[in-house]
């Protein structure tokens, strides 16, 4: 049967990875890895071993607290995958008072980041669809004025949203191209 993951077994394994010379380790999921209250906690962990943690998360449970244990990773990224409310609930499929919420917590994060000179690279990832193609120079103003050290805008390759028409595929390499010249 299935062993609970538990903090101290968590430890174990990681204590392992380091004495095996691992030299990263990525948090990521098919869910969100912040549902599981250890997360943090291993991420610190993991940070404290010498581990390179590269942490992927959709940002809604990135508490106060959940920020300083997750300080020491080379790289947090956060799926935003919209510029307004009303996008990110048809995106994400949850309530769209979220998106507000979420860049909340992307904007104490960097602070909080500049506040403990914390080395992480943080960002914003968009993957883009057919309901938030047209807000890319939103979510690139947005990136801007958070602070953030990156903003991946990238296209699924698995198909599992519909192909963007010419026209579409023209309005995206326009809105990239505004973005590349006003850097």
């Amino acid at each position: 049967g299935r062993v609970p993951l538990t903090f101290e077994r968590v430890k174990g394994l990681l204590n392992e990875l380091a004495e095996n010379d691992v030299r990263e380790f990525w948090v990521s999921g098919g869910k969100e890895p912040l549902v599981n209250p250890i997360a943090p906690y291993a991420i610190q962990y993991a940070t404290d071993l010498g581990l390179a943690v590269q942490f992927y998360t959709n940002g809604i449970r990135m508490s106060k607290s959940v920020q300083e244990k997750i300080l020491g990773c080379r790289q947090i990224r956060i799926s935003l995958n919209a510029a307004t409310p009303e996008t990110y609930k048809q995106v994400q499929g949850i309530n769209g008072d979220n998106f507000n919420l979420v860049v909340k917590n992307i904007g104490e994060l960097v602070k909080l980041k500049k506040e403990r000179g914390s080395q992480a690279n943080i960002g914003i990832s968009f993957l883009l669809n057919e309901f938030n193609y047209k807000e890319i120079l939103k979510i690139a103003d947005i990136a801007k004025s958070l602070g953030v050290d990156f903003l991946a805008i990238y296209s699924e390759q698995v198909g599992t949203i519909r192909r963007f028409t010419q026209e579409e595929a023209g309005e995206i390499l326009n809105s990239l191209e505004t973005i590349r010249l006003n850097k």
